[in-house]
């Protein structure tokens, strides 16, 4: 779990120092949170579901993805 956390952190994180210039797509913020939520790190999971809502605020309300993030989002506690 940790390599795929470390992944993905290194996905959506922006590298100024790198050459490397591409969107990043919404649904690893979503993937990232999932997997900071498994591993009990709370408050970096709701904030990785917050950029998620934010990135797909306009998205289609039929997605699934958005209707677990808000669901897991609102069930989270307060600390990790």
């Amino acid at each position: 779990m940790d390599g795929a956390i470390s992944e993905y952190e290194g996905l959506v994180t922006f590298q100024p120092e790198s050459r490397d210039r591409h969107l990043v797509h919404p649904r690893y913020h979503y993937r990232l949170a999932g997997l900071y939520e498994e591993k009990g790190l709370w408050k970096k999971a709701a904030g990785q579901y917050r950029v998620f809502l934010h990135h797909w605020k306009e998205a289609d309300r039929d997605l699934p993805e958005l209707a677990d993030a808000e669901e897991r989002l609102a069930k989270l506690p307060d600390r990790d």
